[in-house]
């Protein structure tokens, strides 16, 4: 018989979470939730357009890690800031 495989967590699909890690997706919004309202900057570099479409993804909530309601994301200077507002984005 085979040896059988076991992981404690699935492989990230090819394409998920903006093509980045979903661990460091994980730990940027752990960092934000623990600064509440401080903005922080991307965690990796993206281009100019990428930061405008990761804005309009968090702001709508269409970004994988960031739920619509708890996040505000904007563009300053070229660079993507995200800051967490809290479940009721208060």
């Amino acid at each position: 018989m085979s040896e059988i495989e076991f992981v404690d967590e699935l492989p990230i699909p090819v394409g998920e979470a903006g093509n980045w890690k979903s661990n460091a997706a994980k730990a940027f919004g752990d960092a934000l939730r623990a600064n509440p309202r401080r903005w922080g900057k991307w965690p990796t570099p993206i281009g100019e357009a990428t930061c405008y479409t990761y804005r309009n993804d968090i702001n709508g909530g269409r970004k994988t890690g960031f739920p619509a309601g708890e996040f505000e994301a904007a563009v300053s200077d070229g660079c993507l800031w995200v800051r967490f507002m809290g479940g009721d984005a208060s």
